[in-house]
């Protein structure tokens, strides 16, 4: 029996590795960094920011403890290189995880052909199981502006240069607060822009409130109710257009980050010709994440029911 993985991510490595070590021959396709979104620009590198922007806040109130005299200068490109440095390490190990006899890698972008063959550049494979976990992308506003140079994304946003001096952030979920929070720390003026009543509209309401409060006497500014209606820029300076209980109002920034979800990644597979059902918001699986063609599955972010790393993982071993 053969498997092939469309994706190298949590859900399309991890099932390579189980797969493997069963017995079953793999073949992982990649068209990218092997780890996927979390580890290459995702969770990983985020979460080393995270610790950066925890040292900082504790120097901050070092006096609080008794420690006095502090002298101290932030250098982000030693940020950033520890962040990579992090990232390509972690690499490494999945790397040295899929040297497993029966893993072969193939990289480059795979297409469906037919419901059993994939094309990747002029090759083609052949399995008797297809996995698909190709993963999610940054959505982005239809808005006038969206698209132009220097909106960054998540996985843009962790290769700047400089910190910001002013950072607007479009979306106030998990990952346009996680950059808000730690662009603070790193002493950009933060504004967020969240569209629904409330930051974090699918979490506990009490939570976000409470979490507001605190990014509040933080100094980021928070707009809830917030449409953003179109985005312009001149001479590197970005003016954020948005309406707020119909009163029409502008935030200036330096950097603009559009954290408005994430979508699946289902645009070039050519699922069609291979007949499997999908929907802007991922390919349709049952329970056992098989999709309407019984040989092949999908796991991860590109079946939409819940786009985490470990959730990815699991579905695969499923």
């Amino acid at each position: 029996m053969k498997i092939i993985i469309i994706g190298a991510g949590p859900g399309g490595y991890e099932t390579a590795l189980l797969a493997a070590r069963r017995g079953v021959e793999v073949l992982l396709i990649e068209s990218g960094n092997l780890g996927g979104t979390c580890l290459n620009e995702g969770c990983i590198p985020t979460k080393a920011f995270c610790k950066n922007a925890e040292v900082l806040d504790g120097l901050k109130d070092a006096e609080t403890f008794g420690v006095t005299g502090l002298s101290y200068d932030f250098d982000f490109k030693a940020v950033t290189a520890r962040k990579n440095a992090v990232v390509e390490q972690l690499r490494g190990g999945v790397e040295s995880l899929m040297g497993h006899k029966l893993i072969t890698i193939v990289r480059g972008k795979a297409s469906f052909k037919d419901q059993h063959t994939v094309i990747v550049g002029e090759e083609e494979y052949s399995a008797d199981y297809i996995i698909i976990a190709t993963g999610s992308v940054s959505a982005s506003l239809p808005v006038p502006g969206a698209d132009l140079p220097g909106i960054l994304t998540s996985r843009e946003i962790l290769d700047i240069e400089e910190v910001p001096q002013r950072l607007c952030v479009i979306g106030g979920g998990v990952i346009g607060l996680e950059f808000a929070s730690i662009f603070r720390s790193f002493g950009s003026e933060v504004t967020v822009l969240e569209y629904c009543k409330d930051i974090l509209p699918r979490f506990d309401t009490d939570l976000a409130k409470r979490l507001k409060q605190s990014l509040g006497k933080r100094g980021i500014e928070i707009n809830t109710q917030a449409q953003v209606t179109g985005i312009e820029e001149s001479e590197g300076v970005y003016r954020v257009a948005f309406t707020r209980k119909g009163k029409e109002e502008v935030v200036e920034a330096d950097k603009v980050l559009m954290a408005v979800g994430r979508r699946a990644n289902v645009g070039s597979l050519n699922l069609a010709d291979a007949g499997i059902e999908f929907t802007p918001r991922g390919i349709v699986v049952n329970d056992f994440m098989q999709t309407n063609v019984p040989h092949i599955y999908a796991v991860g972010d590109i079946n939409g029911k819940m786009m985490l790393a470990h959730a990815a993982t699991f579905q695969g071993i499923v």
